[in-house]
């Protein structure tokens, strides 16, 4: 009697961790939040195909190239009852470039819309109108015609992601066979055709030092500043003058317990600071 008493508790606790476990994996926001998760991841990695693939062949316009290979974390997860079991998740970029956060619109493993910007609600109804602080006293302003060049529309932003570099591990050598040099001449080229215009060239770079030793932050610190130096000599060979490159402080951001960051210490970003924006 005994062991059936044994067997039958035994038996039960499986069924219920099963349960659990289905509850956990299978309910409506578990799935939202897995198929948001796999676009954001996306777009760190800059899979444009993959992208495409969780949008369905909707006419969600994801081609902006500021909410590509940005490190994130999930800030709020949101259900609205009033549009059949929408989830909203919103995130936050853990660097200062705008935008600062994306939206995204989930229902099962379909997204239904996503947004960016920096005053993003949790839900639609939370947005507000993003602030801006134009200088329209000079004429030197980047234009929408010049910031197509480097697939951007943020006319309105002071920071532009242009390129991402990314470096072969431990050394200041950045990779070829993902298209360094290419990113460098159109960045090169995008001065060019934009050299009237009140805007520098800023090379920031991540670090994550959460658990760190001293020696370590130092070394990683040091290395970066290889990099940018790297990037700012290649920059001025292709005749960006040297007065319109700065290297700025390593970003340090902290690694939460969260699958959504990831550590890229390997990055080191070509930003396009817009000058006619107020900091």
């Amino acid at each position: 009697m005994k062991k059936i008493l044994i067997s039958t508790s035994i038996i039960l606790i499986i069924v219920v961790g099963l349960l659990i476990g289905y509850f956990l994996l299978s309910s409506p926001a578990a799935q939202a939040t897995n198929t948001a998760n796999r676009f954001m991841a996306a777009l760190l990695e800059n899979n444009p195909e993959k992208v495409s693939e969780l949008l369905k062949d909707t006419d969600i316009e994801t081609n902006n190239s500021n909410i590509y290979q940005r490190n994130y974390r999930l800030l709020h997860t949101s259900k609205d009852d009033a549009t059949n079991g929408e989830f909203y998740l919103l995130y936050e970029f853990t660097d200062n470039t705008y935008p600062t956060k994306i939206r995204v619109s989930a229902r099962g493993d379909t997204i239904t819309a996503v947004k960016s910007g920096s005053r993003i609600g949790k839900i639609p109804s939370e947005d507000k109108a993003e602030e801006i602080n134009v200088n329209t006293e000079t004429s030197t302003c980047l234009s929408r015609d010049d910031l197509v060049y480097i697939d951007s529309r943020s006319i309105y932003a002071r920071y532009i992601r242009g390129a991402t570099m990314i470096f072969l591990p431990e050394t200041s050598n950045y990779q070829t066979n993902t298209g360094g040099g290419l990113l460098l001449d159109r960045m090169a080229d995008f001065y060019k055709k934009a050299a009237e215009k009140d805007f520098i060239f800023e090379l920031k770079g991540y670090m994550q030092t959460s658990g760190l030793a001293p020696e370590d932050r130092e070394r990683r610190d040091n290395l970066f500043q290889q990099r940018a130096t790297k990037l700012q000599k290649d920059l001025v060979e292709r005749d960006v003058p040297l007065d319109r490159i700065t290297i700025a402080e390593v970003y340090n951001y902290y690694m939460p317990e969260q699958a959504t960051e990831v550590d890229n210490p390997s990055y080191v970003d070509i930003n396009v600071v817009n000058r006619c924006i107020d900091a």
